[in-house]
């Protein structure tokens, strides 16, 4: 209501009040408005954060001797379910998924599926259930009911990391329990007990009977609780869990709580732990009905993806006139051979650079006569995977045709100039600092010839003089397009670098255009180091030093107690990796399953590593 209006309003209602009545109602009425204006409309009270409550079902949660096929669970406020077929979990899993509904503040549940015989099944419906208004969730609700004359107690929770950095998966595993224990069980054979993981990577499958179990842990990518795809990712324990009340207590009880873990979980002493939990340690099945307490057995696990992958050429690609490349989705252990179709392929014809992973291959071609070739054909061999899962030489024919820029639109019909292509270098940006440990790089984007040093002046600058400073060029060992310039630096240092025109000359004989740059070599003090003190090495070791985020800056190998150092280190946070290397072949190795093989372990350092500048920082790491 405009102030305009309200005012008419009250002179309209109070007409025949006497004048003092009036500006009474008048002075009331105008600081209630004021007052309603400022606060705004009434909220109604807290918002709600609960979530909803069971108040009643049918059966009754925890119940014996069910015979039926309908189960009805009564809330006390009107709910709604979300994505209720992939949040439902039935343990054991049902044949047919059953019909689940809801009516007014129920959910009605119609089985249709024959019940086991004396089974107890839980029904844990994890993030599906919460109320209509608010969408508050009542997360883990379990409704469980027995077959027989007796519920089954006993428990099992545990914790599902990555094996390559130990972070939980966004997305939720199957942990299944097999009371079959040959290896081909999780490819055929649907789980007796399934759980589901959560959000920080823990399970819990509760009301299990006593029995002997094979564990495994799936990615179920096609929802079908089998291990029937390459690319789902899998753990499993290297031995089968004895889950009775006799054997749970002979086991010591566990001591740290499954939420403090990130884990040193690490595994201390390998994957498929077994320890006993204590009641304190429950993890999150909250039900609004008590429940009796479960007797835990508690295991680690580390999820993998096996390399199952088959090789195979993943690209090629002519990038101009004067290569080509080939991509493969692995790194070869062996050059591929090709040969130039209708061409003496005796005589040198191309110049190979290679990646520093060997698996993508540049090819420089160097006769004259197949650069000019708007099409080129080559025949290729190299080593691919067949259906069975062997190597074996594979033979392409690629034919490859040279990219023409596109013709300019215009009236005039002069031929247009060709551009002279230029060799493009790369070094060290103008007014920066060159670590004290490094050396000035130059890249390129055509292989080089030859380099005319009288062309390449490196001049240091004092109180602004210049003189000349010596140097020598080292090519890289590995990429075709890279080499250095060497010098002893010295801290605080300022230089001038010169590249005249012609200083580089490429196998094409292009050169480049003139180029100036200042730098400063950066002082000793800006720098700190961090010495790594290992101990309880019994097995070769990958130290890998990273930034906050997690990218590799460095890595070395121990075999051996003792320490390593990493110097002239920036001022920053970094984090620190250590891989068990069993096979002493310089990386990390994934699982497989029907090898019985883990994957390599590893372990991060969980101590701050803060490097400031003119510090020497100690870190000790046990490898135990």
């Amino acid at each position: 209501m405009q102030w305009n209006s309200f005012y008419k309003f009250v002179l309209f209602k109070n007409s025949k009040l006497k004048n003092r009545h009036f500006l009474s109602v008048l002075l009331v009425l105008t600081i209630v408005y004021s007052g309603c204006a400022k606060m705004g409309a009434l909220t109604g009270g807290a918002k709600d954060e609960d979530p909803p409550v069971l108040i009643k079902s049918s059966p009754k949660n925890y119940s014996t001797n069910f015979k039926g096929q309908k189960i009805q669970l009564d809330f006390d406020e009107y709910i709604a379910l979300k994505n209720v077929n992939q949040e439902l979990i039935i343990s054991p899993p049902l044949p047919n998924k059953p019909v689940v509904r809801i009516k007014n503040k129920s959910i009605l549940i119609d089985l249709k599926n024959e019940l086991k015989e004396n089974t107890t099944y839980t029904l844990n419906f994890g993030k599906a259930i919460a109320d209509n208004n608010e969408g508050n969730p009542l997360t883990n609700f379990e409704f469980v009911f027995s077959t027989g004359d007796f519920l089954d107690s006993l428990s099992i929770k545990g914790s599902l990391l990555n094996s390559f950095d130990l972070t939980a998966s966004k997305e939720p595993f199957i942990v299944g329990l097999y009371d079959q224990f040959e290896d081909s069980v999780p490819y055929k054979s649907i789980p007796v007990y399934i759980g589901k993981t959560d959000s920080k990577g823990f399970f819990q499958i509760n009301n299990i009977k006593s029995d002997s179990f094979k564990i495994f842990a799936l990615h179920d990518l096609n929802y079908n609780l089998l291990f029937d795809m390459p690319t789902e990712e899998i753990a499993f324990s290297d031995s089968l869990l004895i889950l009775t009340p006799e054997f749970l207590l002979t086991l010591p009880e566990r001591i740290e709580k499954p939420d403090t873990a990130k884990i040193n979980l690490a595994l201390k002493k390998g994957n498929g732990e077994l320890k006993n939990l204590s009641p304190k340690d429950s993890i999150a099945t909250d039900s609004s009905i008590h429940k009796p307490k479960l007797p835990a057995l508690y295991i680690d696990m580390l999820y993998f993806l096996e390399d199952s992958r088959k090789q195979y050429m993943s690209n090629n690609d002519r990038l101009n006139k004067e290569s080509f490349l080939f991509s493969f989705n692995l790194p070869l252990e062996k050059d591929p051979d090709i040969r130039v179709l209708d061409y003496d392929n005796s005589k040198k014809w191309c110049l190979p650079e290679y990646s520093e992973k060997r698996d993508s291959f540049i090819y420089w071609l160097t006769d004259t006569s197949l650069i000019s070739r708007d099409t080129l054909k080559l025949e290729i061999i190299y080593p691919a995977t067949d259906s069975l899962g062997e190597l074996y030489s594979k033979t392409d024919t690629i034919k490859f045709i040279t990219r023409k820029a596109p013709l300019k639109t215009g009236k005039s019909k002069e031929p247009e100039a060709v551009e002279k292509v230029k060799l493009a270098v790369s070094t060290i940006r103008n007014n920066s600092f060159l670590d004290l440990d490094k050396q000035i790089s130059f890249s390129f984007n055509f292989p080089l010839e030859k380099i005319d040093t009288s062309r390449l002046h490196l001049f240091s600058i004092i109180d602004s003089t210049e003189k000349v400073r010596e140097y020598r060029i080292e090519s890289d060992s590995i990429f075709l397009r890279r080499t250095y310039m060497l010098t002893d630096w010295k801290e605080k240092e300022k230089f001038r670098l010169e590249v005249l025109p012609g200083a580089f000359t490429d196998i094409y004989q292009h050169t480049n255009d003139s180029l100036q740059t200042k730098f400063a070599v950066q002082q000793k003090s800006y720098y700190g180091s961090l010495t790594v003190s290992l101990s309880d090495v019994s097995t070769p070791i990958l130290v890998q030093f990273m930034d906050d985020r997690g990218k590799i800056l460095q890595t070395r190998s121990a075999d051996t107690d003792g320490s390593i150092v990493f110097d002239y280190l920036k001022p920053a946070k970094y984090k620190l990796k250590f891989i068990f290397d069993v096979n002493n072949n310089g990386k990390w190795d994934t699982g497989n399953y029907l090898g019985k093989t883990q994957a390599e372990r590893v372990l991060f350092y969980t101590g701050e590593i803060n490097v400031r500048s003119n510090w020497e920082l100690e870190v000790k790491q046990s490898m135990k």
